[in-house]
């Protein structure tokens, strides 16, 4: 018998899988990811036509909320029942820059499942009583989140980076959302739906048959021009400290945080490595040191959220309100010390492993191969980039992880929002 113990080996830098990319009859890009053993497929169709495409603030939201809930020829009702039907679901997703609408279903119900799907994309009604039901649920949920302190000192660090006229940095009231009607979304959704940077995804069984289906069904619908965009609005930074206690909490919510790099600068990659050592993982110094050996709070992270005209860097914790003061201090010593010193090897070895088993799983099944990849189109980078980031994380030195930090964060220009 041997009770030798397996070895444990650390993981290396892989390859990722190919997809292909075809244009159809009218220029439309349609993105392929094909595997899988069952006989499953997924649709998504992307546009351009979130927050930072808008005219008025929330018409984006609005508009990809109501798409689904009418058509020319079907109620929202019987397009849900029809979807339903079939075993699928139609969903939607409305983004900072991407909105967009999918669905799984069985390769034997595609058929139908794509004419009721175009049907809803191509001839939206845009019910005006769907409408004033979705705005009244969106202020109903506004108002029982506007109760929690994590909820808040969001939006409040948000609109401080970014500013409240920025589509990054904008919250919702409820006279924004009442504003919103549906003329707003009629305008919205003829500018910045079935445009010519619109793409489709399809992933999972994806045979010729079905991608002559495409052809047939998308390749001949009209895209518009793409819209000539303006500049975002300048981020309007309001660096001034928020401390309230209004909502009487028994923890306070801390954010401290800064605008960031986007997944398009050089320095993105580093900066993915960074966060990682300093507060993306339950072994990061943040953590170790407040949470596991202080005791000052039962979560804390960092974060490096990444948008397609920039980013948002930000760490998260909850505290007592009198640990606020004594948490803040340590956190900041720790990205102090990030910033001076290179970090040891072996910590560095330790987040390399724990990152390239983290994006191994991004690549396990066709369809975690394809958010992948949407991830990478709506943030205006080429799926490559995920191999180079690999690349990177696996070959890092100390001192780059370090030098990278400071090139974009200083303390000085951190922002902080206490809410409890």
């Amino acid at each position: 018998m041997n009770n030798n113990k397996p070895r444990i080996y650390s993981p290396s830098a892989f390859i990722i899988p190919e997809y292909r990319m075809i244009q159809l009859s009218n220029g439309l890009k349609v993105y392929i990811f094909k595997g899988g053993e069952s006989d499953t497929l997924k649709l998504e169709w992307c546009f351009k036509a979130g927050r930072s495409t808008e005219s008025k603030q929330l018409v984006s939201k609005s508009c990809n909320s109501l798409i689904k809930e009418g058509s020319k020829y079907s109620s929202g009702y019987e397009i849900s029942e029809y979807f339903d039907y079939y075993g699928s679901a139609l969903t939607h997703n409305a983004g900072v820059d991407y909105n967009s609408y999918s669905f799984y279903c069985l390769g034997k119900y595609f058929d139908p499942l794509l004419e009721k799907f175009l049907e809803v994309m191509l001839y939206p009604s845009f019910p005006e009583d769907e409408l004033n039901t979705i705005q009244t649920n969106s202020i109903s949920r506004l108002k029982q989140d506007m109760d929690d302190a994590d909820f808040n000192s969001y939006r409040i660090l948000t609109e401080k980076i970014f500013g409240s006229n920025h589509p990054y940095g904008y919250n919702s009231t409820e006279q924004n959302i009442r504003s919103v009607g549906t003329s707003d979304i009629l305008s919205h959704w003829h500018l910045n739906y079935q445009t010519t940077d619109s793409f489709i995804i399809v992933a999972g069984n994806v045979t010729n048959t079905i991608l002559q289906k495409i052809e047939d069904n998308f390749g001949h619908i009209g895209l518009k021009k793409t819209p000539t965009r303006t500049d975002l609005k300048d981020i309007e930074r309001d660096m001034r400290p928020i401390k309230s206690f209004k909502l009487e909490k028994t923890q306070s919510s801390v954010k401290i945080g800064i605008d960031c790099v986007s997944r398009q600068h050089d320095d993105f990659d580093g900066m993915f490595v960074f966060n990682t050592v300093l507060g993306g993982y339950f072994n990061s110094r943040l953590n170790n040191v407040i949470r596991e050996a202080k005791g000052l709070t039962y979560n804390i992270f960092s974060t490096h959220d990444t948008y397609l005209y920039g980013g948002l860097f930000y760490i998260s914790a909850d505290t007592s309100q009198d640990q606020v003061i004594k948490m803040n201090t340590e956190i900041y010593t720790q990205i102090d010390k990030l910033l001076d010193k290179p970090i040891p090897k072996a910590e560095l070895e330790r987040v390399r492993g724990y990152l390239l088993g983290t994006l191994m799983t991004s690549f396990d099944g066709v369809y975690n191969c394809v958010e992948t990849l949407r991830s990478c189109l709506v943030e205006g980078v080429d799926f490559a980039s995920v191999q180079q980031l690999i690349n990177k994380i696996a070959t890092i030195e100390t001192t780059e992880v370090m030098e990278t930090g400071r090139r974009n964060l200083s303390i000085d220009n951190l922002i902080e929002v206490v809410i409890g």
